[in-house]
């Protein structure tokens, strides 16, 4: 033995082991002494304590080998750790399971340290109970893999942030800032991810937050999409024993947008309960003054003054002209406040209702452009109400016309095309202004032109008959190249290719 015990007698020995024994048993510790080079190696001491362990009296370990404590399968392990380890080998401690008479198992550390003696080399090892342990730790390590699952697989952001840096995202947080993984916003000020407003309001938040102060959520703008509406609702917390910030970031961008939506909506139903009650009202009058214009040109006839009938006849038709305009304003507002109706369809001759179009729309295109017809050398007979495919390619023409300026006379052209095919499709393009407002353009009261010149409701007039006739509607244009829109309407599937003697189109 080394060591002061060596230099004590062999009451004074004894005494010292009962008493480590004691103080061993009562942290709740078995020890015991291998003889590692007898051979085999043995027990050679045993304390009580041994048998909570193993379950059968710690004597019957004595002069048996060590490995008898431990698990059948684990054996091998045992004969190959003393193999390995000579005489001042350091300290070590591993870890095994006993195996009871009764077939339970107990987890257990066994710390081993060598002890040369004049007479034999010892290891002094200790048993202790780690099962409990061991089961709080797997529970708090699946504890931590729930958490972790939940977290990474949340369908709102989750955020920690610690001395204004982010220590933990999500993917769908990592998303919102616009990286690919977690590496790239690791460590990261949070202002990096927000424009310099909201960095100063979130900064100021979590100050708040930090002090005690409890606060709602607040909504935040990100720099990877601007267009990007997120709702944040952060909470004190600790990571890794320091303060930080818990963050919930939900992306209520649709939200916010649909809330729009509806405001819109709602703002567009009473302007068209007020257009439905200012159209009622305009059209009386109007009824009377074109009533009185039309009296007006049939008196002007009997004029003897030739030249002097030509220039009433000029402004009469210049005032019924600007009636008519009236007329179809008026039209297109009573049509958008009461959206489109159900009509019964038939077939329809496209060439012959653009034709009746064109005829409505002469006076206005007048010196303003030149026009190409390009007809299909077959019927383009389609499934429709004429006198709503007519409304609509007025109101087209004349979004045409009014692209051109009025006081440059035949400054560009104007293509109506009609395309038959599964579907039949007539395009209106022009070489006029353009307008880099195309997504726009159908919006109700939404207008490009000049005050005075439109009042927003006639493609949106348009959209809405097209699609009650089931077909579709649509715009390209660029500024100082053109515009092109483009209806597609469904064939007439029982008119034949040609058209039937004597055929005319609805009225």
């Amino acid at each position: 033995m080394t060591g002061f015990a060596q230099h004590l007698d062999a009451t004074a020995r004894a005494s010292l082991f009962d008493a480590f024994e004691r103080a061993a048993t009562r942290v709740g510790i078995a020890v015991f002494v291998v003889h590692v080079d007898a051979a085999p190696p043995t027990i050679v001491y045993a304390s009580d304590a041994l048998t909570t362990f193993v379950g059968r009296p710690a004597a019957d370990f004595v002069g048996r080998p060590p490995w008898e404590l431990v698990a059948t399968e684990q054996r091998g392990r045992v004969r190959e750790i003393i193999a390995s380890r000579g005489p001042g080998a350091p300290p070590i401690t591993l870890e095994f399971e006993t195996e009871r008479p009764d077939g339970s198992r107990r987890a257990i550390e066994v710390g081993v340290a060598r002890i040369t003696t004049a007479d034999a080399e010892l290891a002094v090892c200790y048993f202790r109970d780690v099962t409990e342990a061991l089961r709080a730790n797997q529970a708090l390590r699946q504890s931590e893999a729930r958490f972790r699952s939940l977290v990474e697989n949340a369908p709102d952001g989750v955020v920690i942030v610690q001395q204004g840096r982010v220590a933990l995202a999500n993917p769908v947080a990592v998303g919102m800032f616009g990286a690919s993984d977690f590496a790239q916003v690791q460590g990261r000020l949070l202002s990096d991810f927000l424009p310099p407003s909201d960095a100063a309001r979130a900064a100021e938040r979590i100050a708040r937050i930090q002090g005690g102060t409890e606060l709602g959520p607040s909504e935040y703008r990100l720099l990877a999409d601007d267009e990007r509406v997120v709702e944040v609702h952060a909470i004190p917390t600790e990571h890794d024993g320091q303060p930080a910030i818990l963050a919930f970031v939900r992306d209520v961008t649709e939200r916010k947008q649909l809330q729009r939506e509806l405001i819109r909506v709602d703002r567009l139903a009473a302007i068209g309960t007020m257009a439905a009650t200012v159209a009622h009202e305009i059209n009386n009058p109007l009824a009377y003054l074109l009533l009185n214009l039309e009296r007006l040109e049939r008196e002007i006839a009997t004029e003897p003054d030739v030249a002097r009938a030509a220039v009433l006849r000029e402004h009469v038709a210049n005032a019924i002209h600007g009636s008519q305009r009236v007329a179809r304003i008026v039209r297109d507002v009573r049509t958008h406040a009461r959206g489109a109706t159900v009509e019964p369809t038939g077939p329809v001759d496209v060439v012959a209702v653009a034709e009746r179009a064109l005829e409505m729309v002469e006076h206005d295109l007048r010196g303003r452009a030149r026009l190409v017809r390009r007809y299909p050398g077959e019927p383009a007979i389609v499934e429709a109400v004429a006198g709503r495919l007519e409304q609509v390619l007025i109101n087209v023409l004349l979004n045409a016309i009014q692209s051109f300026d009025a006081d440059v006379p035949a400054q560009g052209e104007i293509t109506i095309a009609i395309d038959v095919d599964r579907e039949v499709r007539i395009a209106v393009t022009d070489t006029g202004r353009g307008t880099g407002d195309a997504e726009r353009v159908f919006e109700p009261f939404f207008t490009t032109k000049p005050i005075g010149e439109g009042t927003g409701l006639g493609l949106s007039v348009c959209k809405q008959l097209v699609e009650g006739m089931r077909g579709r509607i649509g715009l390209v244009s660029t500024v100082g190249v053109g515009t092109e829109i483009a209806i597609v309407l469904p064939r007439a599937a029982e008119v034949a290719r040609e058209r039937p003697p004597g055929f005319r189109p609805d009225p």
